[in-house]
């Protein structure tokens, strides 16, 4: 998926969560903090990451596990 398409979608999964439960209950367990956590199993897609920095998300901290991650698939 393009990053723009990834990009738009996240943000406006972010613009309204608070009306994600009404989707799905377990949406209810999706805040703020769990879609910007930085202890991740799979690399951010280049989308997220441009609008996490966007909304100053982005830490060292996720830019460590992303480059973990990104070595230990190509590896």
């Amino acid at each position: 998926m393009s990053a723009d398409a990834v990009y738009e979608i996240v943000k406006l999964l972010w613009e309204r969560i608070a009306e994600l439960e009404t989707v799905h209950p377990l949406f209810g367990r999706w805040t703020e903090s769990t879609m910007t956590n930085s202890r991740v199993t799979l690399p951010f897609h280049e989308g997220t990451i441009r609008w996490m920095k966007e909304i100053g998300a982005w830490t060292p901290r996720h830019e460590q596990t992303q480059r973990k991650l990104l070595a230990g698939l190509a590896g």
